[in-house]
């Protein structure tokens, strides 16, 4: 995910992601407010050597740090200040490092007034119990004192981890949220969950049997025109002139969509056939008489099943010869004479049958050395990933309901898409009434 992806997300999540960070803020107060303070009382202890021997100041540190130092300072504690501490807790306690003429020496205690007392108890134990080959003369060079603010944990440190930690986990979320919950409603969004070009995005103003491609100058066939553009333009990269216009949403608006899309494409003087692979669906009475797709794998001639479409230079192959009674209609010619051929609407369920497996791949490579190209409507449901058994080199144009689909799933679709190596041409972003949330 991009940048702009990441802004949109946390835009779109806002709220939650406010509430997250307030919320770990407001932990990291409480945390703060509800750890021990700790205070240390810091003096300072000049040694010299009476004699010409040096004293070794590194020697001395490590003194005070000594059982016997450690129990001394613990019985005076006790006596003077009645305060008990473990012999292990006051000898972490203890920071002894030397300086340039003596020894910095310091305790540190939950309590100020007791850190000040046990310092200068450390340093009057260290001037009688310090090692020393000759004779040392100690001198107090600063007195330790009751220390007026605690050292930590800080309130500055505990507050930027806790911002950190909120920022981190408020984005998070958000961004798992917008994945999960997210519909696809937006071009740029579209793009960014496909990892592919937004090749379209077209309004369906009516219902699913109107072709607006027919009627040029229109808003809603300038629509197709780009489109077609668009298209043209990317099939004219691929392996092969074959296209899986597959479509999620569970309306059949891909099949809208291609069905106006081989319009436009033969507008442009392309030789187009339109392929309904959508053999396990119910055929409406207006289907056609002759044979069709699924005649043609029984060895039916593949002449002898097209129809001629609406337009010069698209040609249609149905699914099959009609058999069963449905109220539907078809890509209809301007004057209706001839055969309907793919139904648009109402859409068809998917039949409760087991999927046609049989092998569309010797017919659409037939198909493809003959026109420029050859779109293909899979069935209801089926994966666009299944592009790849219909015949190598074959691409996937996806279509995409406005509102309808949730982010994760058209993310998870693409990238099935992808790994069977399918080439995902791009995706078509189609508006209308929504038709509930998949």
């Amino acid at each position: 995910m991009g940048p702009n992806g990441l802004v949109g997300a946390l835009w779109r999540r806002r709220l939650l992601a406010l509430v997250v960070l307030v919320a770990v803020l407001a932990l990291s107060l409480w945390v703060a407010a509800r750890t021990p303070r700790a205070y240390t009382s810091v003096g300072v202890l000049h040694a010299t050597a009476a004699a010409s021997t040096p004293v070794d100041l590194a020697e001395l540190a490590r003194t005070a740090r000594d059982a016997g130092v450690v129990d001394a300072v613990r019985r005076d504690l006790a006596d003077d200040a009645g305060v008990n501490r473990s012999p292990q807790a006051l000898r972490d306690a203890i920071e002894a490092a030397p300086t340039a003429d003596g020894l910095r020496l310091g305790v540190t205690d939950r309590d100020p007034e007791v850190a000040a007392l046990a310092t200068r108890l450390l340093m009057d134990a260290v001037q009688v119990q310090g090692p020393a080959p000759a004779p040392v003369r100690y001198t107090v060079a600063d007195l330790p004192r009751v220390p007026p603010t605690y050292d930590r944990p800080g309130s500055g440190p505990v507050l930027v981890t806790g911002l950190l930690l909120g920022l981190l986990l408020a984005c998070g979320l958000a961004l798992l949220r917008d994945r999960r919950a997210t519909t696809v409603d937006d071009a740029a969004v579209a793009e960014e969950l496909a990892g592919a070009p937004l090749l379209g995005h077209v309004r369906l103003r009516g219902d699913l049997t109107d072709l607006p491609a027919l009627t040029r100058g229109t808003v809603d066939s300038d629509d197709f025109v780009r489109l077609g553009e668009a298209l043209a333009t990317q099939v004219g990269d691929a392996p092969s002139g074959i296209v899986v216009v597959a479509g999620l949403g569970g309306v059949e608006t891909h099949v809208w969509v291609g069905a106006n899309l081989a319009v436009e494409l033969a507008r442009r003087g392309r030789e187009v056939l339109l392929v309904d692979g959508r053999l396990s669906c119910p055929v409406g009475p207006d289907g056609p008489d002759g044979p069709g797709l699924s005649e043609v794998l029984d060895g039916a001639s593949l002449d002898d099943a097209l129809v001629p479409g609406p337009v010069h230079g698209l040609s249609v192959l149905p699914a099959r010869r009609s058999e069963s009674p449905a109220d539907s209609r078809v890509l209809v010619p301007p004057d209706a004479t001839a055969a309907a051929t793919v139904t648009a609407s109402p859409p068809r369920e998917a039949s409760r049958e087991a999927p046609d497996e049989r092998d569309l791949g010797p017919v659409l490579d037939r198909a493809a050395s003959r026109f420029d190209v050859v779109l293909v409507l899979p069935p209801p449901g089926e994966p666009a990933a299944q592009a790849r058994s219909y015949t190598e080199g074959a691409s996937v144009l996806l279509t995409v309901p406005e509102g309808a689909v949730r982010g994760a799933r058209l993310r998870r679709y693409a990238e099935d898409i992808r790994t069977t190596g399918v080439r995902l041409l791009g995706v078509v972003l189609v508006g209308g009434p929504a038709t509930g949330v998949r």
